[in-house]
């Protein structure tokens, strides 16, 4: 006896079971197995990347997100094609998690315009049946974009299947009616069809608006680890507005009243100098006495000019001091007067900051 088995994907299988040569109250035995062929299984356009780590995450999102607002700026200048090719790469790129859903969601709502927009420009049937398919895969992510608002779900759900009902008779009409798809567009604008009423889909700002991440996916551990070195500390001075009142005065008074003192001291030595040029020696001759009055000048105009310059010096910045003092809370802690013993008997100034 002969067995024979035909398997075919698209026919199904086929086996024949024969024999020899038999009499004629024999019959060959014939068996047919046939089952189905599997359907394919559905793209889903919004599937997006998945087995990223949490440096990957993140990555994504920012990259997807530029992708986002690039679409945004092509469909402004009338360029779907551009818009589309961005938010097709923004799906592809952002992560398919639950923390993403809404960005996920609003890619889809905006390639729905984009492609209604170009429909509308060209005429393409295809353009309605993407738009089907767009909406029906984001009213399955619906429950992953709104988990614990059930409400929100069948507000959007409700607005969606609109959409979906008009395409489908927008499509059914397209098929049926006699013209090209562009005549019965302008028919339809005209208002020529009956039943026809002005209408203009459109989804919520909000739900076509980018939703990003509430947390950083990396872990604060791993967040200066070998791929993103932590900035050092670097200890910044204190500000303006940290430092205590009246500083700024303390500051300049102090300055200035230095000043003012070295000033006077240098009017103190010009009228040293001014002094010993007063006395001349009988025996100096003319060219000596000349240059001992012209010290005795030069020693009274530096007297002159020191004592005016240091003498306002002096008073404006104890004027200073004495205003900034009364600002500042604790001056007793912040600015001493002490005696200096030193070659020369005088006072310094010594203040904190």
């Amino acid at each position: 006896m002969l067995f024979q088995a035909i398997l075919s994907p698209s026919l199904g299988a086929t086996l024949a079971i024969s024999g020899p040569a038999v009499p004629a109250s024999c019959a060959t035995i014939h068996a047919l197995v046939v089952w189905p062929a599997a359907e394919p299984t559905a793209v889903d356009p919004l599937r997006g990347a998945t087995g990223l780590d949490a440096d990957g995450l993140f990555e994504s999102e920012q990259r997807a997100y530029r992708l986002y607002m690039d679409g945004v700026g092509a469909l402004a200048d009338d360029d779907p094609e551009t818009a589309i090719a961005k938010w097709q790469e923004a799906v592809a790129v952002l992560p398919d998690a639950p923390p993403y859903a809404r960005s996920r969601g609003a890619l889809a709502l905006r390639m729905v315009v984009a492609y209604d927009e170009r429909f509308h420009r060209d005429g393409s049937l295809d353009d309605l049946r993407i738009q089907r398919t767009l909406l029906q895969a984001y009213l399955r992510r619906l429950p992953e974009m709104f988990p614990h608002d059930e409400d929100a779900r069948a507000q959007r759900q409700a607005h969606v299947r609109v959409r979906i009902d008009e395409i489908d008779a927008d499509l059914a009409r397209f098929e049926v009616e006699h013209g090209t798809t562009e005549e019965q567009l302008d028919k339809g604008l005209r208002g020529e069809y009956a039943g026809v009423i002005d209408r203009q889909w459109s989804p919520d700002p909000t739900d076509m608006g980018w939703h990003p991440r509430p947390d950083d996916p990396r872990l604060s551990g791993e967040q200066g680890s070998d791929h993103e070195i932590a900035p050092e500390e670097v200890e910044r001075p204190p500000t303006q507005a940290s430092r205590p009142k009246g500083t700024g005065l303390i500051v300049a008074g102090s300055i200035t009243t230095a000043v003012g003192l070295a000033a006077l001291g240098a009017a103190f030595g010009g009228m040293a100098m001014a002094s010993g040029a007063s006395e001349f020696d009988p025996d100096q001759d003319p060219m000596d006495r000349r240059a001992q009055i012209a010290r005795g000048n030069q020693g009274n105009l530096l007297a002159v000019a020191g004592l005016a310059a240091g003498g306002s010096l002096v008073a404006g910045g104890v004027a200073m001091l004495a205003i900034g003092l009364r600002k500042r809370k604790r001056s007793a802690s912040a600015i001493a007067w002490t005696p200096d013993f030193g070659a020369v008997v005088g006072a310094s100034v010594r203040g904190r900051f």
